[in-house]
């Protein structure tokens, strides 16, 4: 008969198993520091990092099959998890090639070890299941960011935006961490699972709904909690009022790793708000039958913030820095309409169909920059993209259709995200005892027209423009292939939307489909 001790070293090795890429993932990254040491090239040390996550793609697809039923405990494997852990490899496999094409062959492998670890963070923080997990998650996501960005570029401005983000990065985690310890100190536990079946998710839904409510008679260290939690995950979304540094990092570092910071910390922030408070578990009636007031004022400040100050920037990478800020706030307001039910699939679908959709479009922007930037005459202002369509058509069309995604015109999967997510606002059941909601609907529609301007601006600019002044050497080819492949999939993923739901898993003994968009299937 099985001793306690077997039983617990068999559970240990079956979540080392399904914790598999994610492991494989680390464990590849110390081989790629250590063997950076000895052995130097950009093209090997690419190579390994794209293999490593094509497997951990292969293996995560594997594991989201029917054949692996979800569980929640200290890892949360559910269907939030199984998206997330498809689309951070894919998204990091067309990530490498631009930061690896940015750096000379000494600093190739740590910038390809650091990306791994970034990677399996941001997949870590998908499946959390606890606190504990939930903060190392994101901190694999930060610490490696800092190295990154001081390999990506050492001048001053290099310098200065390092360490901006490296104070306001630990200000942030250290923020979530006294929220979280106050978390603790009312439950008295760190499981995620554990603190929703004691009511303290619904508390926490209900004091965001009306902080004056004392219907679950909420202790008041719950609103201090609260606010530092959401105060440090705040910057990582680069949600506003924490969106300021930002804008100065993207224009004081590389584009390829501006493109690395517009979406991987984006993506843990956004994660680790689902996990916290309750929106993944799919119990109960959304935000406890109220509207989440909190997020919504925070959705609605960050995209109509982000879209009208990207309007009056003229350097390129600052304008794609608020417009990242803009991006975040759709994704909020997707949160803000609430978890899944068995009525209504909710906002969090959408919001993960938003988060890919996004990686996909911003990747390809940020690709053809860096594509663009020589050195010697640095693509910076946006007038610098005159004429560009003469020049460099392949560029300039792969741009030019990521900026669409991105506005969000039809045939492209922009277009999919924003009306997935207004969808999401118009048919909530919190819509019809609630205006902010359907609000939040116009204002969605309201920025999108805004976002027209300078997404459109910059389309002009390329095909209608003449070149200012002298143009400068485009970059390695392998950063124009990245930015084609994400412009493919931008139109692709906008005709076949449902491709994204490329995995199934178990709900209530029945088969779902996993579509972000529309799936979202709360549990029995």
């Amino acid at each position: 008969m099985p001793t306690q001790e077997m039983l617990d070293v068999t559970g240990f090795l079956g979540l080392s198993l399904r914790a598999g890429p994610e492991l494989g993932l680390l464990a590849l990254a110390c081989l790629t520091f250590l063997g950076g040491t000895f052995i130097r090239g950009r093209l090997l040390w690419g190579l390994v990092g794209v293999i490593g996550l094509g497997f951990a793609a292969g293996f995560s697809a594997i594991q989201s099959g029917p054949a692996f039923a979800p569980t929640r405990d200290f890892f949360c494997f559910d269907d939030v998890a199984s998206c997330v852990r498809l689309i951070v490899p894919i998204l990091g496999m067309l990530m490498l090639p631009i930061l690896v094409a940015e750096v000379d062959d000494v600093r190739a492998a740590d910038i390809v070890g650091c990306t791994l670890c970034a990677c399996a963070g941001v997949s870590l923080t998908s499946m959390a299941g606890d606190l504990v997990l939930l903060f190392l998650g994101l901190e694999a996501v930060s610490i490696p960011t800092y190295v990154m960005l001081y390999l990506a570029r050492h001048d001053r401005r290099g310098q200065e935006a390092t360490l901006k983000y490296f104070m306001l990065s630990i200000f942030s985690s250290a923020l979530f961490l006294f929220g979280a310890s106050y978390l603790y100190g009312l439950t008295g536990q760190t499981r995620l699972t554990s603190v929703s079946s004691n009511g303290l998710s619904r508390g926490i839904l209900e004091l965001l709904a009306d902080p004056s409510s004392q219907r679950f008679d909420m202790p008041r260290t719950l609103a201090i909690a609260l606010i530092f939690v959401i105060a440090g995950l705040g910057m990582k979304i680069t949600a506003v009022p924490f969106h300021f540094y930002a804008p100065d990092v993207y224009q004081g570092t590389s584009p390829g790793m501006a493109g690395f910071l517009s979406w991987f910390p984006k993506a843990a922030g956004l994660i680790a708000l689902l996990r916290v408070l309750g929106l993944a578990h799919g119990h109960g009636e959304p935000f406890g039958g109220m509207d989440g007031t909190l997020i919504w004022i925070l959705a609605v400040v960050t995209m109509t913030l982000g879209n009208c100050l990207a309007i009056w920037q003229g350097n390129l990478r600052r304008m794609l820095a608020y417009s990242g800020v803009a991006q975040g706030g759709y994704m909020l307001a997707s949160l803000a309409v609430g978890p899944a039910t068995h009525q209504h699939a909710g906002g969090v679908g959408p919001m993960l169909f938003y988060l890919a959709a996004y990686g996909i479009m911003s990747l390809g922007a940020f690709a053809i920059i860096a594509y663009l930037n020589d050195p010697e005459m640095p693509v910076e202002h946006i007038d610098d993209l005159a004429g560009l369509g003469s020049r460099a058509p392949i560029a300039s069309w792969s741009l030019a259709i990521c900026l669409f995604g991105m506005l969000g015109l039809p045939l492209t999967v922009g277009f999919i995200a924003k009306a997935q997510v207004l969808l999401a606002t118009l048919v909530s059941p919190m819509a019809a005892g609630s205006s902010l909601i359907g609000i939040l609907g116009l204002l969605i529609v309201f920025n999108a027209a805004v976002g027209a301007w300078y997404y459109l601006g910059l389309v002009h600019r390329m095909f209608l423009r003449r070149p200012l002044g002298p143009q400068g050497k485009c970059g390695p080819k392998v950063q124009l292939a990245a930015g084609l492949v994400c412009a493919i999939l931008t139109v692709l993923l906008g005709i076949v939307p449902s491709w994204l739901g490329w995995t199934q898993i178990r709900q209530g003994g029945r088969v779902h489909a996993i579509v972000p968009a529309v799936t979202m299937v709360a549990k029995p």
